[in-house]
């Protein structure tokens, strides 16, 4: 493998990245890899990570070359997205590698919230119990160690809440302008802003896995539409939170532990809203304008939060209908 300090100027640089992909893709299933919405992603080293989009996502009209160049134009820019390298299509469909592949920067941080159902769901509980353990337990719903998980699974929760009121403004700002920024400017790629998409490492955001549009996008934005969708894309973001009621044993709420910890963490989750909406408010003054979007950012807060701090956010959102 080579690294990136390797290279002595862009031309050669461009060179030995289309060189390094062309090489991994007979190789990728080697590599650990997941699957997701539209294709897979194999983990190459600590550096580079390599996209296969699935065959049904084939180039139009050179939308996968615009999709690329946009996203290496949005790094550049500065937005919180990772370095394109090289890209590759392999057009021939007799040709068992058929696909398009990205070789890309390997953005820092682990997914932002882990939900109830990931795969990586053990690797917060490792150091604690067995696989076999953790599967038991998690059948079983009740006992000590699921007591533990619980525990330890709002924890998890609580440390991630944390860091974000934590980290700097400016990083902040920047992760909320880039979320906005590109879904004015993108034509062939777009946010899609979830907590598998988001990756943190206690001081950076990093959003991966934009959109790939195949269709070029022609009509201007609505920027005031733009900015109400960013703004509610932050908020649902932060309602991950409600994964936590999902994995607890209702009847968990009991243990006064486990509902010490639960409201803890509903505390830290309003002021990490507060915090994102405020914030938004600032830089991009979003108004909303339907009664609807009123309701269900109103229907969000509430499903996470304390009745209190909902109704408090919902007094910091403009409103105009």
């Amino acid at each position: 493998m080579f690294g990136i300090d390797n290279f002595e100027n862009e031309n050669l640089a461009s060179k030995k990245f289309d060189d390094f992909l062309s090489s991994l893709i007979p190789r990728l299933e080697e590599f650990e890899h997941k699957q997701g919405g539209e294709g897979s992603v194999y983990f190459i080293n600590d550096d580079f990570v390599v996209k296969k989009f699935y065959n049904s996502a084939m180039a139009i009209n050179n939308s996968f070359l615009n999709y690329c160049n946009e996203m290496a134009n949005f790094h550049d820019l500065g937005f919180c997205v990772p370095e394109f390298f090289a890209f590759k299509m392999i057009e021939d469909k007799y040709d068992k590698h058929y696909g398009l592949y990205i070789l890309e920067e390997r953005a820092k941080g682990r997914e932002i919230y882990i939900d109830h159902n990931n795969s990586d769901l053990f690797s917060l509980f490792d150091s604690v119990c067995s696989k076999e353990e953790f599967e038991n337990a998690m059948s079983a719903k009740e006992g000590l160690l699921f007591e533990k998980l619980m525990e330890l699974y709002i924890k998890d929760f609580m440390n991630v809440n944390k860091q974000l009121l934590d980290i700097s403004d400016l990083m902040l700002e920047n992760f909320i302008l880039s979320n906005f920024d590109m879904r004015v400017q993108g034509k062939s790629s777009s946010p899609d802003v979830q907590p598998r998409n988001i990756l943190f490492d206690g001081k950076n955001l990093t959003m991966i896995d934009n959109l790939y549009l195949k269709i070029v996008r022609k009509t201007m934005p609505n920027e005031n539409l733009e900015k109400v969708i960013t703004l509610k894309t932050l908020v649902n973001l932060i309602s991950s939170n409600d994964e936590v009621a999902y994995f607890i044993n209702p009847s968990a709420k009991k243990i006064k532990s486990i509902s010490k910890i639960y409201r803890e963490n509903q505390t830290l989750a309003a002021k990490v809203t507060k915090r994102f909406v405020k914030k938004t408010n600032e830089l991009l003054n979003p108004v909303i304008d339907k009664r609807y979007d009123f309701e269900s950012f109103k229907q969000t807060l509430g499903s996470f939060l304390k009745e209190k701090d909902a109704q408090e956010i919902v007094s910091e959102l403009q409103i105009d209908f």
